[in-house]
């Protein structure tokens, strides 16, 4: 590939330099659906922050052009090598951006943009950190379905839809792709083949908001406690359009337990008191199966590869078979344990009270690697995942924590304004943490504070729409929130508060389920009511209906269609 010359040798710089050790710097090799005739000059604006390059002049330009290589009807345009300006650890962030008319590109970020000129440019944007010693390799795709989209400022576009422009960079050791950017696995946005779903299985959620759920089971309407890795509460199947009582009350015969869902509408509820997992079937309300592991959490998962993973209070950590409910093989531990949250196949999460957090490699059978939380502390909350980085609170201490995901290295601490409600949601440009006062917006990457909604009093765990903006409840009321502000955008009324955090549920339409201490009411993301429901309790969407557990009764029900 042929290289594009930096005019800042500081921050963008030609490969060349030796030595001993490997350089800290990330190559970009950059293609372009841009023909070669049309004479397309590619520019590059980099500074330390996506908020910062439209007021950036450009970095480096180029008018090279070779004949289509790699992906068909893509030029390459040559290879850009960044390296730090201070830090081997800095953070970088960059825009490439061409013209299909063979004008400069060089306005194409400008604030002021005319809407003729925004119509001929594409624009792909990164942001991410230097690992030191590491050159990381980045493929940068100009497509012209980018051609005229404009994204917000953490955003970039991949194939006509604005992403999340975060890239998490260990994924860049070997080479890293726009795929991955929206939960893809490389060139093309193949599935791997182990985590395609079988014919006639829905995919597990696959919105941006519920990040990478290859390691869920394909067909599986809520695989584990807040239906994605990234507790965004969400679900792939619609949820019912009534809430007349399609199935039961069903008696479970067990306390205080949680449910979720699998494929083929069976469910599987944890039982914290009686130490049981169970499984009956949604659509018959027949029961499947009881397995006593004498130690349980409320909440399991179900995973790609076919196991149901359970943790709970006795420090063993359980993989069971679904269909029988038998063993099939356990890990002893330590410590009392959060729900699962499942990554990539291969990896189970969880956390603990005074032992830390766990990773367990699924196919070794082993601890993958523990991080030790300061004194001990309470990591009961389900983490979220995403990006590469797991989020946790220690509820004794009230921080937020993130750690790589791969090692269990410390990537950042951060206190939180209060006593915290509920677990981490990981949203398209920032973690969240519901508090007693209010929640709070952190950068996902730099645990540095986006926004804050001081309200005095405990708000709901936010489940998450489509377009990433949240949706809580404070006293009587719903609520949806700006993602990017915490502004409120809508408010719907509803007739008491929700019993337990996190329990709002948001279909794959949008549809937001609010079960409340005396009934469950389904909204629109718009704010308009479709229908009110006596029936209340924990919420989980499947295909039957929206299946609601009542602790109080130890029964659930399923409303629908």
């Amino acid at each position: 590939m042929r290289r594009l010359l930096a005019s800042i040798p500081t921050l963008l710089a030609l490969a060349g330099a030796s030595g001993c050790a490997t350089p800290t710097a990330v190559s970009l090799a950059i293609d372009s659906e841009v023909g070669c005739s049309a004479g397309a000059t590619v520019v590059i604006v980099g500074g330390s922050s996506l908020a910062s390059l439209p007021m950036l002049a450009v970095s480096s330009s180029s008018t090279q052009c070779a004949a289509p290589a790699g992906d068909a009807g893509e030029s390459d345009m040559g290879t850009l090598v960044l390296v730090p300006a201070g830090s081997k650890s800095e953070s970088i962030a960059f825009a490439v951006m061409t013209r299909d008319d063979g004008q400069p590109a060089d306005g194409c970020l400008a604030p002021m943009i005319a809407q003729a000129d925004l119509g001929h440019c594409i624009v792909a944007k990164r942001e991410l950190n230097f690992i030191p010693h590491t050159t990381l390799k980045m493929e940068i795709d100009l497509r012209l379905s980018c051609l005229g989209v404009a994204c917000p400022t953490n955003e970039t576009c991949v194939k006509g839809a604005c992403v999340s422009a975060q890239q998490n960079p260990t994924q860049c050791v070997s080479e890293c792709y726009e795929g991955e950017l929206d939960g893809g696995v490389g060139p093309g946005d193949a599935a791997p083949p182990d985590a395609a779903p079988e014919a006639g299985d829905a995919a597990p959620p696959a919105n941006a908001v519920c990040g990478d759920t290859s390691g869920l089971q394909a067909g599986a309407g809520w695989p584990l406690q807040y239906g994605c890795p990234t507790n965004a509460g969400r679900s792939a199947v619609a949820g019912p359009t009534t809430g007349l009582t399609k199935l039961g009350p069903i008696a479970i015969g067990e306390d205080h337990a949680g449910v979720i869902v699998g494929a083929n509408n069976q469910l599987f509820f944890g039982d914290g008191a009686s130490a049981n997992v169970l499984s009956f079937n949604a659509s018959s309300g027949a029961k499947l199966w009881t397995s006593t592991t004498n130690n349980t959490s409320p909440f399991p998962a179900i995973a790609a590869d076919g196991s149901l993973y359970v943790t709970g209070v006795g420090g063993i950590f359980f993989a069971l078979d679904p269909v029988t409910g038998d063993i099939l093989w356990q890990l002893q531990l330590s410590g009392s344990f959060s729900p699962p949250v499942l990554g990539p196949p291969g990896v189970v999460y969880f956390g603990s009270l005074s032992y830390g957090v766990f990773a367990v490699d699924t196919a070794a059978h082993a601890q993958k690697w523990n991080f030790p939380v300061p004194g001990g502390g309470d990591v009961r909350l389900i983490p979220a995942l995403g990006n590469g980085t797991l989020y946790f609170i220690d509820a004794l201490a009230n921080h937020l924590y993130a750690l790589d995901a791969a090692t269990g290295t410390l990537v950042f601490e951060v206190a939180l304004s209060a006593t915290a409600a509920g677990s981490p949601v990981l949203g398209l440009d920032a973690v969240y943490a519901a508090t007693t006062s209010g929640i709070m917006a952190i950068d996902p990457r730099k645990g540095v504070l986006l926004w804050n909604t001081i309200k005095g009093y405990s708000v709901t765990q936010p489940a998450l729409l489509s377009n990433g903006d949240l949706v809580t409840t404070e006293a009587s009321n719903g609520l949806v929130l700006d993602h990017t502000t915490g502004a409120v955008l809508r408010t719907v009324p509803l007739s008491g508060s929700l019993p337990y955090a996190g329990t709002v549920a948001v279909g794959s339409s949008d549809t937001m389920f609010f079960p409340t201490a005396s009934n469950t009411v389904a909204f629109t993301a718009g704010g308009t009511m479709l229908w009110t429901s006596m029936a209340t309790g924990q919420p989980a969407i499947s295909a039957a209906g929206l299946v609601l557990l009542d602790d109080d009764t130890s029964s659930f029900v399923v409303l629908g269609p």
